[in-house]
């Protein structure tokens, strides 16, 4: 009870900080924002948060997932690069 369903961030509250609390709370999450993607490192790819703050997959990896049982992450990259396949796949469950 008290529990919200839902949140929907934006702005400053889409800050990193913030961002990452929230993940904490729900059952289903869905981040649609900015990104970039490091095939070099790829836990150093990243979502971008209000203000450029980054939101790197190792900050993800890091991420106490108290009840999250699904995420999307949809990333959109202001450059063209080349698709390759990647060496690894992360899933969180």
């Amino acid at each position: 009870r008290g529990k919200r369903k839902h949140a929907h961030l934006s702005g400053q509250e889409a800050a990193r900080e913030k961002v990452l609390e929230a993940l904490k709370r729900y059952d289903w999450v869905h981040i649609a924002c900015h990104g970039q993607q490091d095939i070099q490192e790829p836990y150093r790819s990243y979502f971008e948060m209000y203000g450029g703050e980054k939101l790197t997959l190792l900050d993800l990896t890091g991420c106490r997932w108290a009840s999250t049982r699904v995420c999307v992450f949809v990333g959109v990259s202001y450059r063209a690069r080349r698709v390759t396949k990647p060496r690894r796949t992360k899933w969180f469950t």
